[in-house]
């Protein structure tokens, strides 16, 4: 079954206080993947906050700087979502380009493959 963070509390409780028709192996309970992927970017954010990352988007004119700082927090989830994915796809960006110019200054021989 999966509910909600409030619904969550009480399944769990219900299932500790009647654990032989209610138990854990008797039913499972999980958290709704909404509250999950929102636990998960709010774990990111904590991680993120101080690095810089919000004055990156800001000087870049992605977003001001109350919008960056609310990316931190998970005010907005489906707007944080997207930061967090343009992020990761302009640190990949970034991480390729590297990667050729790497290539392109080495010998065949020297050269790792990303896979080393």
């Amino acid at each position: 079954m999966t509910v909600d963070q409030p619904l969550f509390t009480l399944a769990k409780k219900i299932q500790w206080k009647f654990p032989d028709t209610h138990g854990e192996n008797k039913f499972v309970v999980m958290l709704g993947t909404m509250r999950t992927e929102k636990m998960v970017l709010e774990m990111l954010g904590d991680w993120l906050e101080g690095s810089g990352w919000t004055t990156a988007l800001t000087n870049s004119g992605i977003a001001s700087s109350g919008v960056a700082e609310s990316f931190i927090g998970v005010s907005h989830l489906t707007r944080t979502r997207y930061y967090h994915q343009v992020t990761a796809l302009a640190l990949y960006t970034l991480f390729l380009r590297a990667y050729d110019e790497y290539l392109a200054s080495t010998t065949e021989t020297d050269q790792l493959s990303l896979i080393d």
